[in-house]
């Protein structure tokens, strides 16, 4: 796999364990729910990360196509 792919499944994975901590903290469990705000809070946090990521990339290719800058 390459970088890009092990860095997206990276931030798949994180997102998704998030993910269920927060629909953990929303049911009766409450023994081992997480604080919601704080779970709804990380969430977000690795949803920006991501999508700051996908904008990086996105960037770089548009720079690379249009021969600005030489991506080695």
């Amino acid at each position: 796999p390459t970088r890009r792919s092990s860095d997206l499944y990276s931030k798949i994975m994180a997102f998704m364990e998030e993910y269920g901590e927060v629909a953990r903290a929303l049911t009766y469990d409450k023994e081992h729910a997480g604080n919601l705000l704080d779970e709804i809070v990380q969430v977000i946090g690795l949803a920006v990360a991501w999508l700051l990521l996908v904008e990086a990339t996105n960037q770089k290719q548009w720079l690379t196509h249009n021969n600005r800058i030489s991506v080695f």
